[in-house]
């Protein structure tokens, strides 16, 4: 075979090869990814215990978040999925736990962890969160956590009893996600059924392509449990852009194993790309040397 021709041969067939190992290599950095983002779950803690102190929050028995004030909620910290130890302590102690339940996350999916009714009846409420913002619209949902107030209803500020966007809400109940236009909205919490004004929430500036929740909070008792009236925490949960929150994590739990490879990913993949890279190195240099070998006949 003449030398041009021989070259021409070797250099196809090794085109052919590297192209095969790029595309085996992206299939196991789609894995890798892939892999990552479906063995993690999103998880976010509110404080709305009307009468209780500032809190730590353990996880696995880890701080994840500390000194967190009533009315206050975190940003969504990424975590493994699966079961979880979590545990609530008075800031600066960690004896006689006010909270302490087990959860299991589910991969995938996103959920609001709320400490709520009077610190001596306190219980947790784990909430699903599963937005779906879409670019031309904006999502909200009210959440009632407020443990001694009445069903409740929310309605546009100055509408009539039957024109209420949420009708009949109870603790601890939330309405689901609503499809609205994006704008400012002036929305009141009422009494079910009723015009009678519960709360009046601020204004909210909905944009398009995020999805909020609206938690309320506190107490409808007179005196308020721990003098905290009515009131709103209003969260971005998604956007468009970013379908699982938009905050940077402040933290992150333990593994749920003992594991000490990173949750989720596998060691057999980095060795395997060595593997990759080291053929695709040997490929290259048989080229070299092949061309090396034909110009030196000629």
């Amino acid at each position: 075979m003449h030398a041009n021709e021989e070259y021409r041969a070797t250099m196809k067939h090794r085109i052919s090869v590297l192209a095969a190992l790029a595309v085996a290599g992206a299939v196991l950095l789609g894995s890798v990814g892939g892999a990552a983002a479906a063995d993690t779950a999103k998880l976010r803690v509110l404080h709305a215990s009307p009468d209780a102190p500032a809190v730590d929050v353990y996880a696995d028995g880890s701080k994840v978040l500390s000194n967190v004030p009533f009315g206050t909620i975190s940003s969504y910290l990424t975590v493994p999925a699966g079961p979880h130890h979590l545990q609530v302590f008075a800031a600066g102690t960690t004896t006689g736990a006010v909270i302490d339940a087990n959860v299991t996350l589910d991969a995938g999916k996103a959920y609001t962890v709320a400490a709520t009714n009077a610190l001596s009846k306190i219980e947790a409420q784990v909430i699903v969160d599963d937005p779906m913002p879409t670019s031309g619209m904006a999502q909200v949902r009210a959440v009632h956590l407020s443990a001694d107030a009445p069903a409740v209803d929310v309605a546009p500020r100055g509408s009539a009893a039957d024109g209420a966007l949420v009708k009949g809400l109870v603790y601890p109940k939330n309405s689901g996600y609503l499809d609205l236009k994006p704008g400012a909205y002036s929305l009141d919490v009422r009494l079910a059924g009723t015009t009678t004004v519960a709360l009046a929430l601020p204004k909210l500036d909905l944009a398009a392509g995020t999805s909020y929740s609206v938690f309320v909070i506190g107490s409808a008792a007179s005196p308020a449990v721990g003098g905290h009236g009515l009131q709103a925490v209003v969260a971005v949960d998604a956007t468009a852009a970013a379908p699982v929150a938009t905050a940077t994590p402040s933290a992150s739990l333990p593994p749920t194993s003992s594991a000490s490879t990173t949750p989720g990913a596998s060691p057999v993949i980095p060795a395997a790309l060595a593997v990759l890279v080291l053929a695709a190195l040997g490929l290259l240099a048989g080229t070299r040397l092949s061309m090396v070998r034909i110009r030196a006949r000629d």
